[in-house]
């Protein structure tokens, strides 16, 4: 496939070789050999690696996945899913469990008045949608969905449209403190709301990545950005926020311990902000208490993408104060 935004924007994300694109996300299953080349202007060093992509279909095959339907239309479910009519987005947020994939009706009119959260332990889920791709109108509520519990891990969130018509922010992680692993989005269109992710300096995720998404219109005023992140192992690819005059930061990470952002377009921040700022992990009367003192932000890598704001600032690497270090 190709790139859909950065500087590379409909050119194929395999023309990386022999330029700083090196970000490559695996769409369809099966298993890929991966090279990396690395020239010191005398020698080369290669490293290999396989990468086994595993197909959803199979390993969410039968009743672990299941497919909800505020109508009890089930056209374009897949064969063999436990089929569930619901009263509300609740209810379908409500069957995630682990090993299983919820799939709302893209038919549907999904709404949410109100935050859900996602506790207790599991691991390995997927949210996302059938028969085309959800739209969720949101009023009158804070966060759509709360990750509330250090045992959650390997969720999945993918084919979703999330209207916000308020304020209202998308996915977040709850209590101060929660360390969790493993947090995807893939092809979600987020616009009209307070950002989709949320997981500031007060918490921490292992492996977070984002593909083929797009934020749009960041509302809120302050406090509110298009991402608000603090993770190691990010991948944040062939993405967009844009436009956040009436919010923050389009980007916001505050502590990122190994990371590529790559294709990514980040468009108008608000007045005296950024589209990308990237930070430590300890700031001015505080700091995360998942990561071990002295840890910095460290082995990032930024390219192929495209930044513009008609502010004075547009991105930024630094301390969060001039008493910390960079």
């Amino acid at each position: 496939g190709n790139f859909t935004y950065g500087t590379r924007a409909g050119q194929g994300k395999r023309k990386g070789l022999g330029g700083p694109t090196w970000g490559h996300v695996y769409e369809t299953p099966g298993t890929y050999t991966a090279t990396q080349y690395v020239f010191d202007g005398v020698g080369y060093s290669r490293r290999t690696q396989t990468i086994v992509v595993q197909d959803p279909d199979v390993v969410f095959s039968g009743t672990n996945t299941i497919c909800c339907s505020l109508t009890g239309d089930f056209t374009g479910a897949k064969a063999g899913a436990d089929l569930q009519t619901v009263a509300s987005l609740a209810a379908a947020f409500g069957f995630l469990a682990s090993g299983k994939r919820v799939l709302l009706n893209g038919s549907d009119a999904w709404t949410t008045s109100a935050s859900y959260y996602l506790t207790g332990t599991k691991d390995n889920m997927v949210f996302g949608s059938f028969n085309g791709t959800a739209t969720i109108t949101m009023t009158n509520v804070n966060i759509v969905c709360v990750l509330n519990s250090a045992g959650i891990s390997r969720i999945k969130f993918q084919d979703l449209n999330f209207n916000g018509s308020s304020v209202a922010g998308i996915f977040a992680m709850g209590s101060t403190g929660l360390d969790i692993t493993g947090v995807d989005f893939h092809n979600v269109h987020a616009y009209d709301c307070g950002g989709l992710w949320v997981n500031s300096g007060s918490n921490l995720i292992r492996n977070w990545s984002m593909s083929k998404c797009l934020i749009e219109r960041v509302k809120g005023g302050g406090g509110y950005c298009g991402i608000f992140c603090s993770a190691t192992n990010v991948v944040m690819v062939d993405s967009a926020v844009l436009d956040a005059t009436a919010a923050e930061h389009n980007i916001r990470f505050q502590y990122i311990g190994k990371g590529y952002i790559g294709g990514v377009t980040a468009t108008d921040c608000a007045a005296n902000k950024h589209v990308l700022t990237v930070r430590n992990p300890a700031w001015a009367g505080g700091s995360n208490v998942n990561v071990p003192a002295g840890t910095y932000t460290e082995y990032v890598t930024i390219s192929d993408c495209y930044f513009a704001s008609n502010t004075s600032y547009i991105t930024s690497i630094q301390s969060a104060s001039a008493s910390l270090d960079a």
